[in-house]
């Protein structure tokens, strides 16, 4: 299964890489590509500032998209020939643009706008304004005063289209809609789970998809339909879902629990990392973080902390976790690329590929499958679990003694009620010890002997025909029904020693364990008493040391004359015992 994570891993990647090549080389021949821009004075007009300007830079750099105004020289025709009439940029803040166009005939016209005053694009994080219409266009300007992001300057492209047409991608707003409508499904699943199991896994993952439906909402625009904010509205909501996403992000990773994946130091690093991401979001609602490009970069660098916590923890599951933890790696890395590269342009002045957000709805979309895929395989191991555990409380009619370390039925539990349990069919009686067990608590120290018992009582409890039982310090009993016992049981034996040092750090020695395994007779189901059949398979387990340990010892006891009720064994021809090849 970890071969074909890794391939699958690979595909993606590959696809990702061969997407990202062909979005840059559409990028460089796109509209947006004859795109200029100078630093500006803040003395005076946008006119009068453009007057001074004497070179622009096609390939600005951090310090010059960061100044406080920022002029954007466009071409004034398309590349058939036909005048601009709209102008689109990346959302975000900023104090004033204006647009000024120059006809042939020296004629000027120059609009100017406020971020309340411009058009959010439904389908797109763009806004849109009009471009002054002069006759035979020479020369378009776009001045941007204070901008907020290097994402708002990045994004500026021209269309021969009117505004009415432009304000609207209906391909992308559909194609949203359907995504959206698509997580809605999940996020009904975990809602009902949650109130059938009360279970936090379920309640963080309905939460990641949730953040994940408005995260869509925000960066498809699709959130000024439904809502009719305002573009600075509607940027503010953006970046704070983002910490949003980061703090549930953390949450969910953290509660996303297997079988045998532990980790107490990411446990904690997770938490402070859901809390460190909440408060951020918060600072930025309350606008502690004051919308200029300098704010924007920090709260950028501010936020790389969760990104990276999230990335080390992938790289925490593909070393150590399953084959269903390693599906977490396959969702996370194209949303984990994405933010990486969204950042990083913010910070730098990196001019991403045109049209790189289908990279975020792949990556919400797997990530949402592949987690919910998870969380349904949690579910079905619950009820599993839960039927089980019914089964054996039917079987154990109620019985409520419990080991308090392990969990498991204890002596006393099984003692009294060992005739009934053989009238149920458990006919196989194979008691274990674990080898050196004393040398584990004097090198390891208890607490990692006491980890060593827990692993062994879950081994031996995973058989839904099994009953497994605590006996006492290294010492466990197993009651077996169905088909193939002896085989089971010898497999269990042997599973110990493999999930022992998987799941525990530390020790010093491979822990092993021998069995002695007795088969008792089908035909009288009543006879022998507890004491009697656990002193013989006592001496199987016994020779199973005597001979070196880590290994099995069976014998199988057969009736052939009338069965003795007293305690259950004649030592006579009529009873005996037939030995077994572990």
């Amino acid at each position: 299964m970890a071969r074909h994570v890794r391939q699958l891993l690979t595909a993606l990647l590959s696809l990702i890489g061969a997407w990202m090549l062909t979005a840059s080389a559409q990028a460089a021949t796109g509209a947006g590509s004859g795109v200029c821009f100078a630093a500006l004075s803040d003395a005076g007009t946008p006119a009068q500032a453009l007057a001074r300007v004497e070179t622009w830079d096609c390939h600005p750099d951090s310090d010059l998209l960061s100044a406080s105004r920022v002029a954007v020289r466009l071409a004034p025709l398309t590349e058939k020939g036909a005048p601009v009439r709209s102008m689109q940029a990346g959302i975000g803040q900023f104090d004033r643009l204006t647009v000024m166009a120059a006809g042939a005939d020296g004629t000027s016209i120059a609009h100017t706008y406020t971020p309340e005053d411009v058009t959010p694009i439904a389908g797109r994080p763009h806004f849109a304004v009009a471009v002054p219409s002069v006759a035979q266009p020479v020369v378009l300007h776009a001045v941007f005063d204070r901008p907020g992001n290097t994402y708002i300057l990045q994004e500026v492209d021209t269309f021969a289209a009117d505004m009415a047409v432009v304000s609207v991608d209906t391909f992308e707003a559909l194609m949203m809609a359907v995504l959206i409508g698509m997580l809605a499904i999940p996020l009904l699943l975990d809602l009902g789970i949650y109130a059938a199991v009360r279970d936090k896994l379920f309640a963080w993952h309905g939460l990641l998809i949730a953040n994940f439906i408005l995260l869509l909402l925000c960066w498809s625009g699709l959130i000024v339909v439904m809502s009719g904010i305002s573009m600075p509205q509607w940027h503010r909501l953006l970046m704070v879902s983002l910490a949003l996403n980061g703090a549930v992000a953390c949450l969910f990773n953290r509660s996303y629990y297997i079988s045998g994946y532990k980790r107490k130091l990411f446990d904690r690093a997770l938490a402070v990392g859901a809390a460190y991401s909440l408060l951020l979001g918060v600072l930025y609602a309350g606008g502690v973080f004051d919308g200029s490009a300098r704010a924007a970069s920090a709260y950028s660098t501010a936020l790389l902390p969760v990104l990276a916590l999230l990335t080390a923890n992938l790289v925490l599951v593909v070393k150590n976790g399953n084959w269903l933890l390693r599906l977490q790696l396959i969702g996370w890395t194209p949303l984990l690329l994405f933010f990486v590269a969204r950042f990083a342009a913010n910070l730098f002045a990196l001019q991403l590929p045109r049209g790189a957000l289908p990279l975020l709805y792949l990556g919400v979309l797997i990530l949402s499958v592949l987690s919910a895929i998870g969380v349904i395989v949690r579910f079905a191991d619950m009820r599993r679990e839960r039927d089980v555990a019914v089964a054996r409380a039917e079987v154990m009619g109620g019985l409520a003694e419990r080991d308090h370390l392990t969990g498991l039925l204890n002596r006393r539990a099984i003692d009294n009620r060992f005739g009934a349990l053989r009238a149920k069919g458990y006919d196989t009686f194979a008691l274990i010890d674990l080898d050196h067990f004393k040398a584990i608590n004097d090198v390891s120290g208890h607490a990692v002997g006491d980890q060593v018992l827990e692993v062994s009582a879950r081994v031996l409890a995973s058989d839904p025909d099994n009953i497994a039982v605590r006996l006492g310090g290294e010492e466990f009993l197993l009651l077996l029904r169905g088909a193939g016992q002896a085989a089971r049981a010898e497999k269990l034996r042997r599973m110990l020693s493999v999930r022992v040092a998987r799941e525990i750090d530390g020790l010093e020695q491979i822990v092993t364990a021998s069995m002695g395994l007795l088969t008792l007779p089908a035909d009288c189901p009543e006879a022998m008493n507890f004491a009697s059949v656990y002193s013989r398979a006592d001496l199987l387990l016994y020779e199973a040391k005597r001979e070196g340990r880590n290994r099995t010892k069976a014998a199988q006891i057969g009736f052939y004359a009338q069965c003795d009720n007293d305690d259950g064994w004649r030592d006579s021809p009529a009873a005996q015992e037939r030995p077994v090849v572990a």
